[in-house]
């Protein structure tokens, strides 16, 4: 469906143009902080996840914000800014007419159809999408 070469590269594009962090291709991992999703519906019904270290939210909260340490709802804020950009990239190149809904907590569910394990500057981030499960 979506190629792990095209979620590197919307993945790379949000964190250089937001955060000007690099974004590098890593082997499978499970990042230890949130997790958030957004759903698309429509031709395609279906979840972006994006998962990140605790480290790393941190760090794009700060980047963001100018703040050295930003607090904890800055923090939930910009990870789910992250996860509406990336769904939003990720929704324009699967099947029209589809929309985003809007990012939360709320667990992904169905079949992954694409899946990209990354590090920015050596912490861990995951971005999968999931085929079906859209609340």
């Amino acid at each position: 469906m979506i190629s792990n070469d095209e979620l590197l590269s919307i993945t790379r594009t949000c964190w250089d143009t937001l955060l000007a962090l690099p974004v590098e291709e890593a082997p499978p991992h499970a990042p230890d902080g949130p997790c958030a999703t957004v759903a698309i519906h429509g031709a395609f019904d279906g979840v972006v996840e994006l998962g990140l270290s605790s480290a790393l939210a941190l760090r794009a909260a700060g980047i963001a914000l100018d703040a050295e340490v930003p607090a904890a709802d800055d923090v939930d804020g910009m990870v789910l800014e992250l996860t509406n950009i990336v769904g939003g990239n990720v929704k324009a190149l699967l099947p029209q007419p589809s929309r985003l809904g809007l990012p939360s907590w709320s667990p992904a569910e169905g079949r992954v159809v694409g899946e990209l394990y990354a590090m920015c500057e050596g912490e861990p981030l995951r971005v999968r999408l999931l085929a079906g499960g859209a609340r």
